[in-house]
C-alpha cells in the first residue's frame, strides 16, 4: 500500500526545537551577487535602506537582450513561507521613477504605487534568478489578476494557482516572519551613505511622504 505523507506539525516542531536550543533561523546570501536592503526578525541584518537608496540600488541589465532589458532584480527570501514561495524574484521592466518609493510598495503598502508598480507592465515574478534574468516562466496570477492586498506576490504562483497567506508587510506581525529582501547588486558595489539632513518628498502611492534621506554616492 502507498504511504500518505502529511504535514503533522513539522513547522511547529522545528520552531520548538530551535527555541529549545536557543537558535534562530538565518540566511547566508551570496554577497557577490546580492545586497541586503531589508529584513525582519532573525533575517534583519541592519536598518532597512531608505527609499532613495533602495531605488538607486536597482541596477539594470540587458539580459536577455538589449531590446528586453531589466531595470533591477529584487529577491525575497522567506524562511516561514511554503516551498514555492520561499524564494521569489521580482524583475523590474520599467525604470523606477525618482519620486516614487518602491520600498514602501514592496514592504508596506497594498497598492500599485499609483500605477507605477503594475504587474505585467512594470514587473513580473519568477522562481529563480536565471528565469528572471532570461525573462522566462514568469509566474501567473489567478484569473489574470494581481491581488494588491497580498503585498509583493499578489496571490500568484508558478502555475497560476491561488496561494494565500504568504505576504509579509513589515509593519504587521501576524504575517510571514523571518523574511529578507535583496537587490541584484554585489554588496561591495554598494552606496556611500552620507547624512544630508534634507527632507525630500517621495511618493509611496498614497500621497507624498517626507523622508529624511541621505546623500548617496556610488563607489
Amino acid at each position: 500500500a502507498g504511504r500518505i505523507i502529511t504535514d503533522t506539525g513539522c513547522t511547529e516542531a522545528t520552531s520548538y526545537e530551535l527555541d529549545r536550543r536557543n537558535l534562530t533561523p538565518g540566511y547566508d546570501h551570496d554577497v557577490s551577487l546580492w545586497t541586503n536592503v531589508a529584513g525582519r526578525e532573525s533575517m534583519r541584518l541592519h536598518d532597512t535602506y531608505g527609499a532613495r537608496a533602495w531605488n538607486l540600488s536597482m541596477r539594470g541589465g540587458d539580459r536577455p537582450s538589449a531590446s528586453n532589458p531589466h531595470h533591477g532584480i529584487i529577491y525575497r527570501a522567506c524562511h516561514s513561507c511554503i516551498r514555492t514561495h520561499k524564494k521569489i524574484y521580482y524583475r523590474r521592466r520599467t525604470p523606477v521613477p525618482e519620486d516614487y518609493s518602491l520600498m514602501d510598495t514592496v514592504l508596506y503598502n497594498e497598492d500599485d504605487g499609483g500605477g507605477r508598480n503594475v504587474w505585467g507592465t512594470d514587473f513580473d515574478l519568477y522562481s529563480t534568478l536565471e528565469d528572471a534574468l532570461d525573462d522566462v516562466d514568469a509566474w501567473k496570477c489567478p484569473n489574470g489578476q494581481f491581488k494588491l492586498s497580498a503585498t509583493f506576490y499578489g496571490h500568484c504562483s508558478p502555475d497560476g494557482s491561488r496561494v494565500e497567506n504568504q505576504r509579509s508587510q513589515f509593519d504587521e506581525w501576524n504575517q510571514r516572519t523571518n523574511v529578507a529582501y535583496f537587490v541584484y547588486k554585489a554588496e561591495e558595489d554598494g552606496l556611500d551613505i552620507v547624512p544630508s539632513g534634507e527632507d525630500v518628498a517621495v511618493s509611496g502611492g498614497g500621497g507624498d511622504v517626507p523622508y529624511r534621506v541621505a546623500a548617496v554616492a556610488g563607489r
